[in-house]
Order: structure tokens, then sequence, then C-alpha cells
């Protein structure tokens, strides 16, 4: 299996939004030339890539609030 649900490649969007003070940013990953199978994996694996990315965004928020 490859890197993520089999699939050797993936189609990335990023969108980072200032307002108010405060940045969202969204990340939105499909795979790409994907097998009907592999598609099915990468999304059965949404849950804990999610969990994930919000952990990884937590640190850095935990991160910055000290350095600031």
């Amino acid at each position: 299996m490859g890197p993520i649900g089999g699939c050797r490649q993936l189609s990335l969007q990023f969108d980072r939004i200032e307002e108010n003070g405060k940045t969202t940013m969204n990340l939105r990953s499909t795979p790409h030339e994907a097998t009907d199978e592999q598609h099915r994996t990468f999304l059965e694996g949404h849950e804990s890539m999610k969990e994930g990315f919000e952990a990884t965004f937590a640190q850095l928020a935990q991160y910055l609030a000290r350095v600031q």
C-alpha cells in the first residue's frame, strides 16, 4: 500500500482566510487517478487524517501562544 490509502498521487487545495484578526485554513485532498478501492480506502482513513491535522494545528497554536 502507498503512503495514503494506496494512492500514489493526491490533488491538494489549501485556502487561507483572514478575517477579524483570525486566520482560518482549509485543506482539501482527493485521490488522483485512484482505483475505486484506493478511493474507498482513502475515504475510510479520513477521520484519522482529520485527527492528525487537528492535533498538529493544536500544537502549532500552543507554540504560537508561547512565542508571542
